[in-house]
């Protein structure tokens, strides 16, 4: 086998330039997918059940997701409304996100989430 002047296998080096390729590839593709996570809980302000504390999860992609709560499972859309009908008015800053919910039923929910 033929060796480099710092006496190793020549045969390594396109294996471990390939595996750097590949590993950056990877590392770039996942970040390209990373979801933030906000979570936090939110007070009934009016309607049913005024007063009372409900919890939020939201996962932010390209889209804005319930994964706990009200309308989970569902994505908000441009206009800030779920399939339920529910409509969910967003402010986001670098530190906090709030968020007010409004339901068919006049309940309003305020709620304000940290990552």
């Amino acid at each position: 086998m033929q060796k480099t002047k710092s006496g190793k296998n020549l045969i390594w080096l396109p294996i471990t330039l390939l595996f750097n390729i590949v590993l950056l590839t990877v590392s770039m593709s996942a970040s390209a997918y990373a979801l933030t996570k906000w979570q936090g809980t939110g007070q009934i302000i009016r309607g049913p059940g005024q007063g009372k504390t409900v919890e939020l999860v939201l996962e932010e992609g390209d889209r804005l997701c319930i994964s706990k709560g009200p309308s989970q499972g569902n994505c908000i859309d441009k206009d800030g409304k779920t399939p339920d009908g529910r409509v969910w008015k967003v402010r986001k800053s670098t530190e906090s996100m709030r968020v007010v919910l409004y339901t068919l039923d006049d309940q309003v929910v305020d709620f304000t989430l940290y990552p």
